[in-house]
């Protein structure tokens, strides 16, 4: 149902992306709700072009961050195409069936269909022109689940996509901080999706399934915290799913509030808890770059789902002496917002250019982002660009000794695994255990 608490004073014009590039008030927030309502007043014929509006939406939530009356628009216009799909009896497309409901719930299909990842690169790159980073020949669970011994509070590590079959390299480099800073991690082989992109194209069902699934493989845990490296699937657990829960799974509503509560950005947990002397401090280099690199920070839009998201990693690059050049509005949208930027190719393209604009004035050599659709889109449009800077997630630039040519916090650690769930998480029966991490002093 839409919200009838629209003041119609327009603040949403200023945050909404798309509409900074149209200047069409269906565009923006406004727009989508007064669709919304006339649909449900009989004004507006429910009908495909209908629904093609309201997917115009990046679901962003700058506007609901701006909404003076805290509508949550974006939680409007999910439900909105929900229901629409169902009034209209409209399926996804093929390929997005195949992926919703064959690939996303089944680790084994899943850890398959990443090995057609190339293939899949290299049509992209023929048919639409995408440049797409390289794709990595094993999934990130499939290398590194397990339990990774520490004697601090247990951290299970909520993977997500983008880092599972896309950027590895960021769940290597976040265990491997995770465990310096004393955490024992805990990586379940068996968590799935976090249902995000199910809920963005109008699957509140297959989202719900996804949730359970993975309340499954955490239940069992013993976990203090459950950690993620992005910003969105974030957002996903300790917002959108709780909401969703509460809606569709009420059995389930009680479980996904207590995992709301503990679900905590990777970021902010290690700015708040790895220290100097954690590690070992030393000098590394970057091939073909100076030792003394500049990094610039691009600050998802998805940040909101949590406040001073973005000042974790500022922290830590500052306390190991990274040089940050920051961009004139580093929260500017860049136009990715999930699959949007592969669908929506000329829109997403107008609303990056402004983006890549900011970054190059800034002369850094290096772009930080902790969303992996960002990272995405954002490489897209500077690869191949002459001098254009690199992008990467800033665990990466602080955990991996080829990425940052500054003093970066992990080394070569020894991490200590133990091959899938030990007997201690097997045996615990609640779903998280309620002590503490202790602080930094």
């Amino acid at each position: 149902m839409s919200d009838s608490r629209c003041l119609s004073c327009g603040f949403c014009q200023a945050a909404c992306p798309p509409f900074g590039e149209t200047l069409t008030e269906t565009w923006v927030a406004r727009g989508q709700l007064a669709v919304i309502r006339g649909v449900q007043d009989g004004v507006i014929e429910p009908s495909r072009r209908t629904l093609e509006r309201l997917e115009r939406c990046l679901l962003c939530g700058s506007c609901t961050a701006a909404c003076p009356a805290g509508i949550r628009v974006d939680e409007e216009v999910i439900a909105a195409r929900s229901a629409l799909r169902r009034r209209l009896n409209l399926e996804p497309g093929t390929l997005k069936r195949l992926v919703f409901r064959g690939v996303l719930p089944s680790p084994r299909v899943r850890d398959l269909a990443s090995r057609l990842l190339p293939v899949g690169f290299v049509v992209g790159r023929m048919m639409a022109g995408l440049r797409l980073p390289p794709a990595p020949r094993r999934t990130f669970l499939e290398e590194m689940a397990g339990v990774y011994d520490g004697v601090k509070a247990r951290a299970a590590y909520f993977t997500g996509c983008g880092t599972n079959h896309l950027f590895p390299g960021v769940g290597r480099a976040a265990v491997k901080l995770l465990n310096a800073a004393g955490f024992e991690v805990v990586v379940p082989p068996d968590q799935v999706c976090c249902g995000l992109p199910l809920l963005a194209h109008g699957d509140a069902g297959g989202a719900a399934r996804l949730w359970k699934q993975n309340l499954d493989a955490f239940r069992s845990l013993g976990a203090d915290l459950v950690v993620t490296d992005c910003t969105s699937c974030g957002m996903a657990l300790a917002q959108k799913i709780p909401s969703l829960a509460a809606r569709l799974s009420p059995e389930l509503s009680e479980e996904a509030s207590v995992m709301a509560t503990r679900v905590r950005d990777l970021g902010m947990l290690l700015a708040e808890e790895l220290t100097e002397d954690a590690v070992g401090m030393e000098a590394v280099s970057v091939a073909g770059a100076a030792a003394d690199v500049a990094v610039t920070f691009h600050d998802p839009c998805h940040r909101h789902w949590t406040p001073g998201l973005t000042d974790g990693w500022r922290k830590l690059f500052n306390r190991y002496g990274v040089t940050v050049k920051e961009m004139a509005d580093p929260g500017r949208c860049c136009g990715g917002a999930g699959s949007y930027w592969l669908e929506n190719r000329e829109m997403s393209s107008a609303i990056r250019r402004r983006k890549l604009e900011d970054i190059g004035a800034t002369g850094a050599e290096l772009v930080a982002t902790p969303c992996p659709a960002c990272r995405a889109h954002l490489y897209d449009g500077l690869a191949g660009v002459h001098g254009a800077a690199r992008v990467a997630h800033p665990v990466e630039l602080l955990g991996d000794r080829g990425a940052l040519g500054a003093r970066a916090p992990a080394g070569d650690l020894n991490l200590t695994r133990r091959g899938g769930h030990d007997q201690r998480c097997r045996n615990q029966s609640r779903l998280f255990k309620t002590y503490p991490i202790p602080s930094r002093a």
